[in-house]
């Protein structure tokens, strides 16, 4: 693992270049304004400052596994890192496709049918951890072997980060 300079100073870099690529995309946007097809303009620079910003996370996704050990994680902790970066390139994909619509009815069919599978997975969520919170055999007291688990759980989560 890393020494807490060198993340710090990864960390650093990576903020630097995502506030680099805004500053330059704020720039040309600031260019074409008032010009002919400024709008067309706008948006070529909005896609080109995603795929940048989609580069810098990867990047930095990378990083941050490097940093963790990613590979001897216990496989919770890579799931959960795993779904965040599915989860941001999501969005950063439904971002590019809204500055690439036709038009305002186009765009908003994409974000409503977004919005709407969102819903359904929270709602599906919510089902079952309601599911599992309401059996009574959930709402038991705590035994000194989950106490353990916890520990051990715990453990297994710093091992890499500790390595």
């Amino acid at each position: 693992m890393k020494s807490t300079k060198e993340i710090t100073t990864d960390y650093t870099e990576i903020q630097k270049k995502v506030v680099e690529n805004f500053v330059e995309s704020t720039k040309k946007v600031r260019e074409v304004m008032g010009k002919e097809n400024a709008l067309e303009h706008s948006a070529a620079i909005l896609n080109e400052w995603f795929d940048k910003n989609q580069a810098i996370t990867t990047e930095a996704v990378a990083k941050i596994k490097e940093q963790v050990n990613f590979d001897s994680a216990p496989a919770f902790v890579k799931e959960v890192l795993n779904a965040q970066e599915e989860l941001l390139v999501s969005w950063l994909e439904l971002a590019k496709a809204l500055t690439r619509s036709k038009s305002i009815s186009e765009a908003s069919d994409l974000l409503s049918n977004n919005v709407k599978k969102a819903q359904e997975n929270l709602k599906e969520i919510y089902g079952e951890w309601m599911e599992k919170a309401t059996k009574p055999s959930v709402l038991k007291m705590p035994t000194i072997d989950d106490a353990k688990d916890t520990v051990k759980k715990t453990i297994e989560v710093l091992k890499p980060v500790l390595n």
